[in-house]
């Protein structure tokens, strides 16, 4: 086994690869990095799309082969600019406009190879469902080796028949394409990390090579921390420290959601009044 520092990381984290047998040979198998998360604080849809599809001048952070968009409402069908432009405008203030995946790409497999790999992650992912950008960017590493990346930012508001119609100032809304809570479910990220783990290791079968990825350590439904110095032993405080910040956040999850839930019902009860009321007033009016 060896570790390697990630070329342009400052922040002394050390990749694992393993040494494993192939069709090909002996060589270094791909890495699994996977990860889900929210928006950086302060970066808005917009931003982030622009950052994925290389729109911004100051991009210069390798290269982008390929940009793909989907699943997008009526509003923005073929403009996916559009969509979070309107996702930024219309989005309820506190509220997650969007949500990413970004993971390795292996180095084994071909350009092409790596494109289909990522398509078919987010079909297994995303479906037919919610609007998505996917992109994948190039780097050097330190051996002067290509090694790709794939990002894909999603809105958890999902397209249907019925959704696909309504302008963007409804579809945002909470009476609009309600937001798909699964993704809130705690054990989301190991799941989508055993998903992609096994089309990972699918992939690389296909191409020849024999190795296998785990997703790692399952403990009730997540992925255990493991903080590794720069020596190799792992630290139990800086491990302590992220499973608090976990729990923190399941727990800010949880009181939003049932927010969310007192919000939706307090909305319900309103709209019946109001139908209520303008059933009055119409059985009022035929009597003039």
């Amino acid at each position: 086994m060896s570790w390697q520092r990630n070329r342009g990381s400052n922040d002394g984290r050390l990749r694992h690869r393993s040494k494993q047998g192939t069709a090909k040979g002996t060589q270094e198998m791909a890495i699994l990095h996977f990860k889900l998360h929210g928006p950086q604080l302060g970066v808005s849809a917009l931003q982030r799309y622009e950052y994925l599809a290389a729109e911004l001048p100051h991009f210069s952070r390798g290269q982008v082969e390929h940009v793909d968009s989907g699943n997008l409402p009526d509003f923005a069908e073929g403009r996916a600019r559009d969509f979070w432009c309107a996702a930024d405008g219309y989005e309820r203030v506190n509220g997650r406009v969007f949500s990413e995946i970004e993971a390795a790409l292996p180095h084994e497999l071909t350009g092409i190879q790596n494109e289909a790999l990522a398509g078919e992650a987010v079909q297994d992912f995303l479906g037919g469902t919610f609007p998505h950008t996917m992109a994948i960017h190039s780097l050097l590493d330190a051996e002067d080796r290509l090694q790709r990346h794939m990002h894909i930012m999603f809105c958890a508001r999902p397209v249907t028949a019925a959704t696909s119609v309504l302008p963007p100032e409804r579809f945002f809304k909470r009476n609009g394409a309600k937001k798909d809570r699964g993704w809130n479910n705690r054990t989301k990220p190991y799941s989508l990390r055993v998903r992609w783990c096994n089309l990972l290791n699918g992939s690389l079968t296909r191409a020849g090579f024999a190795g296998q990825l785990s997703p790692g350590k399952k403990l009730d439904g997540s992925v255990e921390p493991k903080v590794v110095g720069l020596s190799g032993e792992v630290n139990s405080e800086a491990a302590r420290q992220v499973r608090a910040i976990r729990k923190e956040r399941r727990d800010i999850a949880s009181l939003v959601e049932e927010c969310e839930r007192e919000a939706d019902m307090k909305i319900a009860a309103l709209e019946a009044n109001l139908i209520a009321e303008l059933l009055k007033l119409d059985e009022l009016a035929a009597t003039l």
